[in-house]
């Protein structure tokens, strides 16, 4: 269901949005769960368009728990650690957060070879990375070589993660914590949204 649609459905039940105002995101300063207006959550029972203003005081966080006045309202930042590499300002997503897809959970060295091997059997397919890292490439059986040789942190990477990504045409979710499976649907919570 559209927004838009969703708010013709409230406006024609008697209920008043100001469609002037922009829609807003919150998130959750415990857990980090992102609450957009114009979407809602189906899954704790706040219909798309349902404003943050309107979400009764006594609403839980459907992931952590806290109360409503655990969340702030969210501003989109430009990730600084991205910025190392001269591509980030080039780079853009070509899947959103709800396109089915293959989302792979983890960027160690099997999250990496399975996000390689899924991109040569299929160029098309989305696929989504999601790591509480940055993502960056580097093998980890060498770390106690690189402690002994004094090798910086810099220096460890073979790849940078935003680099793989754009190499392999994938959605890195960087920095992002996989918060719950939901085997029902077929989801996937992170603290940046649900994937499906």
């Amino acid at each position: 269901m559209s927004a838009q649609s969703s708010t013709d459905d409230l406006q024609e039940s008697g209920g008043v949005i100001d469609a002037s105002l922009p829609w807003q995101v919150f998130i959750c300063r415990a857990c980090g769960l992102l609450y957009d207006e114009a979407k809602g959550d189906e899954d704790s029972g706040l219909a798309p368009g349902t404003r943050f203003v309107d979400i009764p005081d006594d609403w839980a966080c459907p992931l952590c728990g806290v109360t409503k006045a655990d969340f702030e309202p969210y501003i989109a930042e430009c990730p600084v650690r991205q910025s190392r590499s001269s591509a980030a300002g080039a780079f853009q997503s070509t899947v959103s957060r709800h396109n089915n897809g293959t989302v792979i959970v983890g960027a160690g060295r099997a999250g990496w070879q399975m996000a390689q091997a899924l991109r040569e059997s299929d160029p098309d397919t989305p696929i989504t990375l999601v790591t509480a890292c940055s993502g960056d490439m580097y093998d980890k059986p060498l770390l106690s070589v690189a402690f002994a040789r004094g090798i910086t942190l810099e220096k460890m990477p073979r790849e940078q993660g935003l680099q793989a990504a754009i190499r392999l045409n994938i959605n890195l979710m960087a920095f992002t914590q996989a918060l719950r499976v939901l085997p029902a649907s077929r989801q996937l919570r992170t603290s940046r949204g649900t994937l499906r």
